[in-house]
């Protein structure tokens, strides 16, 4: 069984929770035992497992995604989005 979750995203540099759309397409599947595998497609896309119990991480992961390609210096500021996740500004 295939399940297609869809994100648009708005900046170059993001963090999105997937969580609750993952166990959605889990519930509607009807599947009570098995393995969920996830993939990410896009060149520069990437899943990241974190446990969200440090509000700090999202902030740190976007600081070091931007020293890892600087191509202009700006400040990381990290905005909570609801239910989609981490946005950098």
């Amino acid at each position: 069984m295939r399940q297609f979750i869809t994100l648009r995203t708005l900046e170059r540099e993001a963090l999105y929770d997937i969580t609750k759309a993952v166990k959605s397409a889990l519930t509607a599947s009807g599947i009570r035992n098995g393995i969920c595998s996830l993939y990410v497609q896009g060149a520069t896309a990437a899943l990241m497992i974190q446990e969200n119990w440090d509000d700090s991480v999202p902030r740190d992961v976007l600081k070091m995604m931007c020293n890892i390609d600087p191509r202009e210096q700006r400040t990381v500021v990290v905005t909570v989005l609801g239910d989609e996740g981490y946005e950098n500004e």
